[in-house]
């Protein structure tokens, strides 16, 4: 476990955080061990509203490992709540196996209790959680899967049940690859007369890596069964978007850079006091503040082979569905300053990237407008979308080093 603690403090470290895990008691006994560990804030503290968590482990000693069992009697911030709030009745239990061999195994528990908000009178219920979280003692792999019950004020505004997986290995100090899902059966809000009810909601995510770790692979996605707005059924809801072919050490100086800028001004952000615009412009100086090195370090993910990828859309509207795809890809590495010179001469753009789009919707959706079917420019023979029945249509892709925008080539470059 110190081991793992090392690690973890050096990642955060790296990010700019001084946030810490540390142990502060270790008391270890021939058939039991008892001891304390805590979750350092640091200057976060502001942000979360205490300094630190603290965990006590009563651990009992077996022939094949070790189980424990975890408490936070030690935070007055908890007990505090749990006495006022819930009668002095805890609902968090939390039980670990250290195995001689394999994994350490969590399980997390929270029974259902009640709680009222103290500026919304209807009292909200929280209900079961299950939860089992894997690690190996490398800290290189997590596994975690879980069912929540959910959360409901009402037969009306809740949601739930909610069940998570994820399973993810450490490719460097920063990246993780992985895969994780997160399904809702049912998501329901309907207050000052807007009422929306979603149904096996599921969102997935993955980043995958090559062999040799230098390239990512990220992928996230949507589906919805049953999406219905104000009584108006718009079923049948999916995304999926990725980045593909990504520089690894790219990604990962931009994540860190982006770390350690936001962890630079978090502690100006936590006044309780502040506004939501004093916030706004505190991130936004640090932005500009920081933007060379920002764009230099995005630049560096501007490499051959990039793809950006909106693999499929597949949206139902009361006018209709939606129905469309969408790749970019870059041929070539690229500076942000060549950008300037596609202005000048937009044909440039064709020996660095390549594009396939299409995207067909309802014609109603476009209503009286006129731009969407009328040429751009000079150089275009239809507008973006050409009427086919009762919807607008369009595709458009790279070929040979040309433009051709709804089966017709595109004359970027006019004299």
């Amino acid at each position: 476990m110190k081991k793992g603690f090392q690690d973890i403090n050096q990642m955060y470290s790296q990010t700019g955080s001084d946030l810490k895990l540390a142990i502060v008691e270790y008391d270890r006994g021939l058939f039991d061990t008892r001891f304390e560990w805590k979750i350092d804030f640091g200057s976060l503290e502001p942000v979360y509203g205490i300094k630190d968590i603290r965990f006590v482990e009563t651990a009992s000693h077996g022939f094949l490992g070790i189980t424990s069992e975890t408490s936070l009697e030690k935070n007055l911030w908890f007990t505090d709540w749990v006495n006022t709030h819930l009668n002095g009745k805890n609902p968090l239990k939390i039980q670990t196996r250290y195995a001689v061999s394999g994994p350490i195994v969590s399980t997390i528990s929270l029974d259902e209790f009640s709680i009222t908000p103290p500026k919304s009178p209807p009292p909200l219920s929280v209900k079961g959680l299950d939860m089992t979280v894997s690690v190996d003692k490398s800290f290189e792999k997590i596994e975690f899967q879980g069912n929540w019950a959910g959360l409901f004020e009402n037969e009306e505004n809740g949601i739930g049940p909610v069940h998570f997986d994820s399973q993810m290995t450490r490719l460097t100090r920063l990246l993780w690859q992985g895969k994780g899902s997160m399904t809702v059966d049912r998501f329901t809000i309907d207050e000052d007369q807007e009422k929306i009810d979603l149904s096996n909601l599921a969102l997935t995510y993955h980043m995958t890596a090559t062999e040799d770790k230098k390239e990512l692979n990220l992928g996230m996605g949507m589906t919805a069964d049953q999406v219905d707005f104000n009584g108006q059924d718009l079923s049948g809801w999916s995304f999926q978007v990725g980045v593909n072919h990504m520089d690894a050490q790219a990604y990962e100086n931009l994540i860190l850079l982006y770390s350690k800028i936001t962890n630079q001004y978090l502690s100006q952000m936590s006044n309780p006091n502040i506004q939501p615009e004093e916030i706004q412009a505190i991130m936004g100086g640090a932005m500009a503040k920081n933007s060379a090195q920002i764009m230099a370090e995005v630049e560096k993910l501007l490499k051959k082979g990039l793809e950006i990828q909106v693999s499929q859309v597949d949206m139902k509207l009361p006018q209709g569905k939606i129905e469309g795809r969408f790749l970019l890809g870059l041929k070539k590495n690229i500076s942000l300053a060549q950008f300037i010179l596609f202005a000048g001469q937009p044909s440039l753009a064709l020996d660095y990237f390549s594009l396939e789009s299409e995207l067909c919707m309802p014609r109603e959706l476009a209503g009286p407008r006129q731009d969407l079917t009328a040429p751009v420019f000079p150089g275009m023979e239809t507008g973006l979308f050409v009427p086919k029945g009762d919807r607008l249509c369009h595709g458009a892709e790279t070929k040979d080093g040309k433009l051709y925008l709804n089966g017709t080539q595109v004359v970027l470059d006019q004299p």
